[in-house]
C-alpha cells in the first residue's frame, strides 16, 4: 500500500473523531483479542487529556475490528470514540468499516493483498504516529490569525484527497475549531465543527481545482472575515 494512500484514508477516519459514549458491538463469543496498547493522543476532543487506548479483535482470519478508547481527564471511565472493522472481500482487496460517536459510518476499499491482521498493523502504526504528533508538525501550512476576537493558530495537514485543517487559540494551544475538507472526483465537501465537535457548517460543491488550491482561497477567506 502507497503512504499516501494510507495518510489519505487515516485522515479521512481521523476527521470525524470525537468522544462521545455508543455500543461496542464486539461479541466475546464470536471474536478473539488480538492486540492492545496505549497511546498518546495529543489532539483529543476538549476534556479528555488523560490518554486513549486501543483493542483489536479477530474472527477467523478475513475479519478484525478494532475500538479505540479516551479517558475522560479525573476519572478512569472509558468512552468508545471509534470503531474499524477490516474484512478481507478478496486477495487483493479489503473493506474498511469505521464508525466515530456521530453516528457516521465511512466505508473504503484498501487495495492490499495483505491479511487483515498486517493491513491493520501497518495502518494503526500510521494511525497513532499521528495521533501522537502536534499538527504543527505535520502540516504542510502553517497560519496565524484573529477570528471572531480571538487569535489562533491554524495548521493544515492531508493531500489533494483528504485535507484537515485545526484552529487552536493561541493562548494556551485549546482546540478552537476544525475543519474537514474532502474531494471525490470534482465534488468538494467542506464540514467546519466547534470545539465541542458538533457541526455547525457544511457545504458541497463541483470543483476542477486541486482540493489545495481550494484549501488556500477558504483559509485566506477565513483570515479576512
Amino acid at each position: 500500500m502507497k503512504r499516501k494512500y494510507i495518510i489519505g484514508i487515516l485522515l479521512a477516519v481521523l476527521m470525524v473523531c470525537a468522544v462521545v459514549s455508543f455500543a461496542d458491538t464486539v461479541s466475546a463469543a464470536k471474536w478473539k483479542k488480538y492486540d492492545s496498547g496505549k497511546f498518546s493522543d495529543n489532539y483529543p476532543p476538549v476534556g479528555y487529556k488523560i490518554g486513549s487506548k486501543y483493542q483489536s479483535y479477530v474472527k477467523g482470519d478475513n475479519k478484525l475490528y478494532v475500538n479505540y478508547y479516551n479517558f475522560k481527564k479525573g476519572t478512569n471511565k472509558k468512552h468508545l470514540g471509534a470503531k474499524w472493522t477490516f474484512t478481507k472481500i478478496d486477495k487483493k482487496t479489503i473493506k474498511l468499516v469505521e464508525q466515530t460517536d456521530f453516528k457516521k459510518k465511512n466505508t473504503y476499499y484498501l487495495n492490499s493483498k495483505f491479511s487483515v491482521k498486517k493491513t491493520y498493523k501497518l495502518l494503526n502504526k500510521e494511525h497513532l504516529k499521528i495521533l501522537s504528533k502536534h499538527p504543527k508538525k505535520i502540516a504542510f501550512d502553517k497560519k496565524s490569525f484573529t477570528s471572531n476576537g480571538v487569535k489562533v493558530n491554524s495548521y493544515a495537514f492531508g493531500n489533494n484527497d483528504v485535507i484537515q485543517v485545526i484552529i487552536r487559540k493561541s493562548s494556551n494551544d485549546e482546540e478552537f475549531c476544525t475543519v474537514s475538507m474532502e474531494k471525490n472526483k470534482n465534488k468538494v465537501t467542506i464540514e467546519k465543527f466547534n470545539n465541542k465537535r458538533n457541526s455547525f457548517y457544511k457545504t458541497s460543491f463541483k470543483s476542477n481545482e486541486s482540493l489545495k488550491n481550494i484549501y488556500y482561497d477558504f483559509i485566506n477567506d477565513l483570515m479576512k472575515s
